[in-house]
């Protein structure tokens, strides 16, 4: 697995949500540092300031809490998508959540110093970054509107049928703390659905 294969990756996540030029694509690709992450390794640290802007081209990532004994998921990101301790990558505070590879991740980062120096050089990369915190605000409300308007059956369904591959990869005590049901609860949801013969053609 290597860093330079990724790269047409990266350049289609960015194109997608704002197409750059040739030249604004070379200078941008210059000043991105690839990473490579094995699972289960922390990207990200509660506690300190996030210095970074993560472009996710492979695997899947968890956001989460931890308050004395206890950890709470915040969410998920599969590739092709973009990261960060937003509030904390903003405001230059320690964070209050942590990042974790669920799988083998590739992401191209971008710091905080370096994207300041990108929109003074290159204008479409600020509003490529507006963009993807848009997303990720509209992302964080919808998540909250049917967290508070559906049942806890009808919100995993939809997160089977919206992102399968989370729930092939990710452990059920992380689904059931997003969603903020106990792991047995989830277990009884999961065997109800199995049960449901329209659901599981729907799944096809």
């Amino acid at each position: 697995m290597k860093i330079v294969n990724y790269k047409p990756h990266l350049r289609r996540l960015l194109d997608n949500i704002l197409p750059l030029s040739n030249d604004e694509w070379n200078l941008v690709e210059a000043v991105f540092e690839g990473r490579i992450y094995n699972k289960n390794e922390i990207i990200t640290h509660a506690g300190e300031v996030e210095n970074y802007m993560y472009f996710l081209v492979y695997g899947t990532v968890r956001s989460f809490h931890k308050a004395i004994d206890q950890e709470y998921t915040m969410g998920f990101k599969t590739a092709p998508n973009a990261f960060s301790c937003y509030t904390s990558f903003i405001k230059r505070e320690p964070s209050k959540t942590s990042y974790i590879a669920m799988s083998k991740v590739v992401a191209f980062r971008l710091s905080y110093d370096t994207m300041e120096m990108l929109y003074d050089t290159i204008p479409r990369v600020e509003k490529l970054s507006r963009i993807f915190l848009q997303l990720a605000f509209v992302e964080k409300e919808t998540k909250e509107f049917n967290l508070q308007t559906k049942s806890a059956t009808d919100f995993y369904k939809e997160l089977c049928l919206q992102h399968p591959e989370l729930v092939k990869i990710v452990p059920q005590k992380h689904i059931a703390s997003y969603m903020g049901i106990a792991p047995e609860s989830l277990s009884r949801i999961k065997k109800l659905l199995k049960s449901n013969k329209n659901f599981i053609l729907n799944k096809k």
